[in-house]
């Protein structure tokens, strides 16, 4: 076996080879046609990231909190959402059991479609949730049961729903002023602790 791979390299060293064939105008047109395949590449990947990722249809089997579930898609995998663009008090703030219980009536156990907008690093879907034509994520901030997030503090829909809930004083604003905090403060200053 060695002797035969002398001899292959032996033959590849000594072996000539054709010159190149095509045209210059062919090599051109070839470099051409992989420019604007370049650039479509390039402009998928630019705005992959505005354009939602996926809509999926599962089944509630979890509610976390007031803004997090866990459910079952067709083929039974397990899915963990976030609800995007709000948040909801967490468990041991004020008003934030009933915004578990808010969502859990709302969703738990039935079938819901998700607007995956991107996966975080734990594989976390962060979703608007739709039960039918229902927007979960803004029915949940319009009975004051979320803030709005500040990643979407420039939703003008959203917004309009929590002075809504304000100044109807729903869900949480109807707590007294102490015991309305939004959750990332309250999260700051837990941690502080």
């Amino acid at each position: 076996m060695g002797k035969m791979q002398e001899i292959n390299h032996a033959e590849h060293a000594n072996r000539t080879y054709p010159a190149r064939t095509g045209s210059r105008p062919t090599r051109q047109l070839v470099h051409l046609i992989k420019i604007p395949i370049k650039i479509g590449l390039i402009a998928v990947l630019l705005f992959a990231g505005t354009v939602s990722a996926a809509e999926i249809t599962c089944k509630v089997i979890r509610v976390q909190d007031g803004d997090s579930l866990t459910c079952l898609s067709k083929s039974k995998q397990r899915i963990e959402v976030q609800l995007a663009n709000i948040d909801a008090p967490e468990l041991l703030q004020s008003y934030g059991e009933l915004a578990q219980l808010q969502l859990f009536y709302l969703v738990y156990n039935r079938n819901i479609r998700l607007d995956v907008l991107r996966q975080t690093r734990y594989g976390i879907k962060l979703a608007n949730i739709y039960l039918g034509e229902r927007h979960i994520n803004a029915e949940m901030i319009q009975q004051g049961a979320a803030w709005v997030s500040n990643e979407a503090s420039d939703s003008p829909q959203l917004l309009s729903l929590e002075t809504e809930a304000r100044s109807l004083q729903r869900g949480v604003w109807g707590l007294p002023l102490p015991e309305i905090i939004p959750p990332w403060r309250w999260r700051a200053m837990r941690s502080g602790e």
